[in-house]
């Protein structure tokens, strides 16, 4: 039995698809689906204690996901042109709200507070652009 079709759907992969592609998309799917998994994170023992625990952790965690999902996903689009951002609406519009978040973040009162927000909320540019970068790679290696 192939294991490998619970992770991935068979369609997804083509003809041109080699074994290092294959492993990032792997590797990026599962990073993916560790997002999942934040509303259970809470900072504690053996981490490093924070003001806000139920917040920290979760908001860290999350960044630091996207990232490391981020990064693949540039080199497996670089190799491999179907995992690109597909043309549709829904990405402009979103790229636009990201142009007009950071217009707002830039002209607003409090620079450093437009873009880290503040340890209650974790939701600033920063948050909200990893929010995108999510948005962008799982539509990329999503698709249907």
């Amino acid at each position: 039995m192939n294991t490998t079709g619970l992770i991935l759907s068979s369609n997804m992969l083509s003809a041109h698809t080699n074994g290092f592609e294959r492993i990032l998309l792997h590797t990026i799917r599962i990073l993916l689906a560790f997002v999942l998994v934040t509303p259970l994170i809470v900072n504690s023992d053996p981490f490093p204690e924070t003001i806000y625990p139920w917040v920290v952790g979760k908001a860290v965690y999350f960044q630091i996901l996207t990232e490391i999902a981020f990064g693949l996903w540039i080199v497996l689009a670089i190799r491999n042109s179907e995992y690109r951002v597909p043309k549709s609406w829904l990405p402009i519009i979103f790229g636009c709200y990201m142009a007009i978040a950071f217009v707002s973040a830039i002209l607003g009162v409090n620079l450093q507070r437009s873009l880290w927000s503040t340890y209650e909320r974790m939701y600033g540019l920063v948050a909200l652009s990893h929010g995108f970068i999510y948005f962008l790679v799982l539509i990329s290696v999503y698709r249907c």
